[in-house]
């Protein structure tokens, strides 16, 4: 391990004190995102990075803490609600956050980093201010923290 990346671990020891310090009692639980209040709301969660679609930023396995409901900035990441594809509904996503939709200024341009996998704004438009559900503030790559949210396999 190198140095630079043992500072960067040992940064997470701090982490819950200061989640205390934000003010949230619930950091590593993903808000209700079928209610836009909960999707709105300032707190700091932590997801678990699923497929491949933004290698070779982020892995399987990465945990990602994101500030749910945090402003999202240009070039960097954010967790979204892309539209669902027919007959199959959609999870959510990390992408890269581009731009404003050049066609619409009032949405989001988002993109994939592996352009081989996964889905992003050129196969489905520009994304609504609703659907930017958080920004993403770090990752730690490989490491999943044992108090991370994790639904149950049934449902």
């Amino acid at each position: 391990m190198r140095a630079c990346d043992a500072a960067y671990l040992r940064s997470f020891r701090r982490l819950p004190r200061y989640a205390a310090r934000l003010g949230t009692a619930a950091l590593g639980k993903v808000p209700d995102v079928a209610t836009e209040t909960a999707a709105r709301s300032t707190t700091v969660g932590v997801v678990v990075v699923h497929g491949r679609s933004m290698e070779p930023t982020l892995h399987e396995g990465d945990a990602l803490l994101v500030g749910w409901g945090w402003p999202v900035r240009i070039g960097g990441l954010a967790v979204v609600r892309l539209p669902d594809a027919p007959g199959r509904p959609r999870g959510l996503s990390v992408k890269r956050v581009t731009s404003r939709d050049p066609v619409d200024p009032s949405r989001w341009w988002v993109e994939r980093d592996n352009e081989r996998e996964g889905v992003d704004s050129w196969q489905v438009g520009g994304l609504a201010d609703r659907d930017v559900l958080g920004r993403v503030l770090v990752r730690v790559p490989g490491w999943v923290p044992t108090w991370v949210y994790r639904p149950s396999p049934s449902g």
